[in-house]
């Protein structure tokens, strides 16, 4: 978002900033090997997680398989198979987050750096919408400055993808569709239509590189296009930086919206000082199924 003019920067007070990437707590270096076995699946190992990511990249850069995310090609959103449809099939807790983890990703920009041998980068969410290689994300992960950056996804299985196509970008909406040369992934489906303030829903993400945290809530209320660029979700469940481009759940699993930025309110607004409370605003599922569309 541009820095405000003087005369709106009262209008700024209500304007959410994207959350963007977190940044991982180290440059990426090889890394030595993690001793001990790996965690049973209902664990998660953060640093594990980095320093396989880390050998990743560093093996997709020896292979010479990474390209600048501005320098991939567009593959026609023409091409983009039928969806999933939306379940009907309410899921318990855990079963739900098994299944929204399976087809949840994250979302790695870096480079290697110039002044050092590290190679540096951050994290944030996306999530497969088709079993062939289609993954959602929100536009400024890959936006901006990250379009110079090479690009991958870690499946939660751990394999990685790189990046090798973009299928849309819609800024306005803050959509990104991108590709990854796999096949037979875990897809999440799309709802039909956006959730009512006061259903509930589940948030699966990568805040500040703790992966695969799930939140709760319940949404919260509905905004239209008026100060907002487009429709956007707000929900109660939480998430930070890191968690740009995560899939917003409802009891089937089914994916009503997407985690976009947060908003601290605070009760001396001049100083921030005194935080009351945090607004998340989330993409709308149906900006997504438009996006999706090419409209």
């Amino acid at each position: 978002m541009p820095s405000p003019s003087l005369p709106t920067t009262l209008l700024a007070l209500w304007l959410a900033m994207p959350l963007g990437l977190a940044r991982l707590a180290t440059p990426l270096q090889e890394p030595p090997e993690h001793p001990g076995s790996p965690p049973p699946p209902s664990q998660v190992d953060d640093r594990a997680r980095r320093n396989d990511l880390n050998t990743a990249m560093m093996r997709l850069e020896r292979e010479g398989l990474l390209q600048p995310i501005g320098s991939l090609p567009w593959t026609p959103l023409a091409q983009l198979p039928a969806l999933p449809a939306a379940s009907k099939r309410s899921l318990n807790g855990s079963e739900r987050y098994r299944v929204v983890c399976d087809a949840t990703v994250m979302v790695h920009t870096g480079y290697k750096c110039d002044r050092c041998a590290n190679w540096h980068g951050g994290v944030a969410t996306g999530f497969v919408i088709h079993s062939d290689g289609w993954i959602v994300t929100a536009a400024h992960v890959v936006t901006g400055e990250h379009r110079e950056h090479v690009g991958a996804v870690m499946l939660h299985d751990e394999t990685v993808y790189p990046i090798v196509a973009v299928a849309a970008i819609d800024e306005a909406r803050d959509v990104a569709i991108l590709r990854v040369d796999a096949s037979n992934l875990r897809a999440l489906p799309l709802a039909e239509a956006d959730p009512a303030p006061g259903e509930p829903v589940a948030v699966v993400s990568h805040p500040q590189s703790h992966f695969y945290m799930l939140t709760d809530g319940v949404v919260s209320r509905l905004l239209g296009e008026g100060e907002q660029a487009s429709r956007r979700l707000q929900i109660t469940a939480g998430f930070a930086t890191g968690s740009s481009g995560a899939p917003v759940v409802d009891a089937c699993g089914n994916v009503v919206g997407m985690a976009l930025s947060t908003r601290t309110l605070y009760a001396d607004t001049e100083k921030k000082e005194n935080p009351q409370m945090v607004i998340r605003l989330c993409v709308s599922v149906e900006d997504i199924l438009a996006t999706c569309a090419g409209r």
